[in-house]
């Protein structure tokens, strides 16, 4: 079964107590919520950030990945990527 993730961008709405990740597919038509915080305590809005990059860094996992050929399969970085992407499916 392949993972299928919500494609970027995504932005990040900052808000008194908490954030709120959107999918912003056609710039900006058509958002929907895919995170957001809950509670009384004020939201980090650094995680909110993270959680916004995630497509990027997805993407650029992806490709360092393909670099495998070049770099080596036992590469720091390349094994640093594939258990990055492994994270980001749940198998790890």
């Amino acid at each position: 079964m392949a993972t299928q993730f919500t494609a970027g961008p995504w932005e990040v709405s900052l808000e008194a107590v908490r954030f709120v990740i959107q999918h912003t597919p056609d710039h900006g038509m058509g958002k929907r919520a895919l995170a957001y915080t809950a509670g009384s305590e004020p939201a980090n809005p650094f995680n909110a950030y993270l959680i916004a990059a995630a497509p990027d860094l997805h993407y650029v996992a992806t490709l360092v990945t393909e670099l495998a050929d070049i770099l080596g399969d036992n590469n720091a970085v390349v094994q640093l990527a594939l258990k990055a992407l492994r994270k980001a499916r749940g198998e790890s």
